[in-house]
């Protein structure tokens, strides 16, 4: 079956669904355990990269702020897509 786009999936068919995630993007947004803190970052001449969007977080750069869960930072943006709205349901699974 092709789909085109604007089709809606088929109930009962199976399909792939693919993430261009690495398997730390993934770890980040789907441990629920992990504790992200809201932080602005160092004024230490530094800065470091969102793990979900690789946008620069920085003093220098637009994000100046952001989540991190020990050395990985994500954007505020990414933290409402990715963590708070789940956007790819990915945090939030039936119990058995």
């Amino acid at each position: 079956m092709i789909l085109h786009i604007g089709v809606l999936p088929t109930i009962g068919t199976n399909y792939i669904y693919r993430l261009w995630w690495t398997t730390d993007q993934l770890q980040a947004v789907t441990n629920t355990s992990r504790q992200w803190t809201y932080e602005v970052y160092p004024s230490n001449g530094d800065h470091d990269h969102c793990i979900l969007s690789w946008e620069p977080i920085g003093v220098d750069e637009v994000h100046k702020a952001g989540y991190r869960s020990g050395k990985d930072w994500i954007t505020e943006e990414a933290y409402r897509t990715y963590i708070v709205n789940d956007k790819h349901r990915l945090r939030h699974r039936k119990s058995d």
